[in-house]
């Protein structure tokens, strides 16, 4: 009885390690899914708002913009007010910036809802994401997690940008972006429900530790000190020039293969 008492309680134990990684590589889908969405809608707004391609584009490069730049920073206040507080208030911007879209008038609107809103709940929600959930709840298997969820962003355009082109074909923009929101407020229900910051919180180990690990408090600095402080020592490295380089390359063979 106690052997099976056991056994249960070491399975259950193993599936919570699966379940927090299960719903962050959702959430990592889901708001990769949703940054992207803009993409099938440049020419249905032209079309509906009678609005340039610049009129257009203009909230998408501030969404790309503020993707980038949330990316140092969702760290630290992830560790300093917790990662599952952190994923709420990044999905419930992609679902009122998505959901209010609806009513979407002007293109201030549009800044405001897809620019600002939308590009702040993606990039808090960026790989940095992955990261954190690797480096807290996984010790062995940790290399795996990483390049699952750093799958997550092209598989979320796989699963959504054809889905989204199907329903504009069949009914109308506005269809797509309540899709896009309910998709982001189911995310939010299991993030709610099962997510956990920490492996301690529900008195486990990081998976495949062995030895107690001492949990860190709450770091009380100014997460935005915390984070220009890591831009700091990043600019002072070598290796990130070297890894920098890399994207110039990785853009011009985008360049060169559209052009041919």
């Amino acid at each position: 009885m106690n052997n099976d008492h056991s056994s249960s309680t070491t399975l259950t134990s193993r599936r919570i390690y699966w379940i927090v990684a299960g719903i962050t590589f959702l959430t990592l889908l889901v708001s990769a899914g949703v940054r992207s969405t803009p993409g099938v809608l440049i020419i249905p707004f032209e079309q509906s708002f009678g609005w340039t391609r610049a009129e257009v584009t203009f909230p998408l490069a501030i969404n790309i913009a503020l993707y980038g730049l949330c990316g140092p920073f969702a760290a630290p206040f992830m560790e300093r007010y917790g990662v599952k507080r952190m994923m709420l208030i990044a999905l419930s911007l992609l679902v009122i910036g998505t959901g209010l879209s609806v009513w979407m008038k002007t293109t201030w609107q549009m800044t405001l809802l897809w620019g600002f809103l939308v590009g702040f709940g993606a990039g808090l929600t960026s790989s940095v994401l992955g990261a954190v959930i690797a480096n807290h709840w996984f010790k062995e298997k940790r290399g795996l997690i990483v390049g699952v969820f750093s799958a997550s962003g092209a598989a979320g355009q796989l699963v959504f940008l054809p889905l989204f082109a199907k329903i504009i074909s069949s009914y109308n923009w506005q269809t797509v972006v309540l899709v896009t929101s309910l998709a982001a407020l189911i995310t939010i229900l299991f993030v709610g429900l099962f997510m956990h910051d920490q492996p301690s919180d529900v008195g486990l180990l990081p998976y495949g530790a062995t030895d107690p690990v001492e949990t860190a408090a709450a770091p009380h600095a100014n997460p935005f000190l915390s984070a220009l402080n890591g831009l700091k020592i990043g600019v002072r490295s070598k290796d990130f020039y070297i890894y920098c380089r890399g994207y110039p390359l990785c853009n011009s063979s985008r360049v060169c293969s559209s052009n041919t």
